[in-house]
């Protein structure tokens, strides 16, 4: 009786003790997209995407981040997705933008809306946005009720008549 009151003692210290971060909460609690705002033909010779490219991030009032990329490319016929999560230094939050049936004449500007936590007040984090494999945003920031920032990607392009 003495062990097995013993290994229940041990056993709930190994699982109640110590103040870590749950980082299982931690992914994409939402996701959406616009779809394909405007298709643009990849062999026009003079196809260009004229909007600014940009990706945005702010805190929301519920504890999560707000990640919006604006203008993202893909292909027009992709089935576009995301997916978030923590490194295992529990510091790092990926998310990575994907795309399926990449194979097209034409792309597309998408504007992609995803919200990630949940997160911890003051806790320092980096915030890495991968899109289609290639890293476009890493930036370390401390969470707070404030917390906001932006990166632009490609600027936006003007024409003279």
């Amino acid at each position: 009786m003495k062990n097995v009151l013993f290994a229940l003692l041990l056993l709930s210290c190994f699982s109640g003790c110590g103040s870590t971060e749950d980082v299982s909460s931690i992914g994409l609690r939402s996701f959406s997209n616009s779809g394909c705002k405007t298709e643009i033909e990849t062999r026009a010779a003079n196809a260009s995407i004229a909007d600014e490219e940009a990706i945005e991030y702010y805190a929301s009032s519920n504890g999560k981040l707000v990640v919006k990329h604006t203008n993202a490319i893909f292909g027009c016929e992709s089935k576009v997705s995301a997916e978030a999560h923590m490194e295992k230094d529990n510091k790092t939050i990926v998310v990575n933008e994907t795309a399926t049936n990449e194979i097209a004449n034409c792309i597309c500007p998408y504007d992609l809306t995803m919200e990630v936590g949940e997160l911890v007040d003051n806790n320092v984090y980096t915030i890495k946005i991968v899109h289609q494999g290639t890293t476009l945003l890493e930036e370390n920031v401390t969470y707070t009720k404030d917390l906001q920032g932006k990166k632009t990607i490609r600027q936006a392009m003007r024409y003279d008549e």
